[in-house]
Order: structure tokens, then sequence, then C-alpha cells
């Protein structure tokens, strides 16, 4: 595991880090932590009280004998909006295997895995953000440790 702890990006008003790279074999993880601020702090208190108007609705459709939607989707779930890739000096075709967020109330988090590993004797990974249309936004370099 290498723990960089490289700032990222600013997504939806939350500063991102990149808290570690995870090689392995036959994967990539990253973990990606976001540090609490007003904007995360303001995004949760909108989905406690989403949620508490939520649960009012669930008990009232309950009482009436109907079914309810789901609830809101809570705020580190928009993580999983941002689009992440990663790019070494071999060329590799990574895609995406996976990721899972959370982050309500709580401290912000988004953990991705891509594949292939990375290859032997590759010394650089870089980790792009990119907006909508693909473009990339902002990149990591990470010099990587010799194994």
């Amino acid at each position: 595991m290498f723990t960089p702890l490289a700032p990222l990006v600013d997504f939806n008003g939350v500063t991102l880090v990149l808290a570690s790279v995870e090689l392995w074999t036959r994967s990539v993880r990253l973990r990606i932590a976001g540090l609490n601020n007003d904007s995360s702090d303001r995004l949760d208190e909108e989905h406690r009280r989403a949620l508490q108007g939520w649960a009012e609705e669930v008990r009232d459709a309950h009482a009436r004998g109907m079914a309810r939607d789901a609830p809101p989707r809570e705020p580190g779930a928009r993580l999983l909006d941002m689009g992440l890739a990663l790019a070494d000096g071999a060329g590799t075709d990574y895609r995406s295997a996976g990721s899972s967020s959370g982050g309500s109330g709580t401290e912000w988090r988004l953990e991705a895995a891509f594949e292939p590993g990375m290859p032997a004797g590759a010394s650089e990974l870089t980790v792009e953000v990119k907006d909508f249309d693909g473009s990339i936004v902002h990149e990591v370099e990470l010099k990587l440790p010799e194994l």
C-alpha cells in the first residue's frame, strides 16, 4: 500500500484527498477522503432533513397501505459521480472494477477499484479526475516506491 495524502480536487464544495493507493496483483484500489467543511456540513444537514421528511412520508403511506419511494441518496454518494481514471507510463488499459462511497454526518469517502494491476517495473501512476464530457480537470502524478 502506498499512502500519498495528495490533494485531488474540490468536488461539490468538498475538498478530496487521495488517502491511499493499493497496488495488488490484479487490481489497483484508490481510497479518497473528503475533508469536512461548511459545504459537507450543509449537505449533511440537508440530507438529515430530507431523510426525516421521507420517514414521515413512509409512516403516512404505511398507514394508508401504500408503498413509498426509496430513501434520499446520502450526500457522500455524489462522489460516485466523479469521473476517475488511471494511467501509467506503460500504457496499461485500466478499467473500473467497482466503487463504493459513504458520508452523511461522518467523513466522506470513496473507494474505487481498477483492473488490471500495475505491470511489473512501473514507477509512476497518474490519477485523473474527469468531468462529464471526459475532459481531465485535475490529475495527480505519483512516483511509486520500489517494491
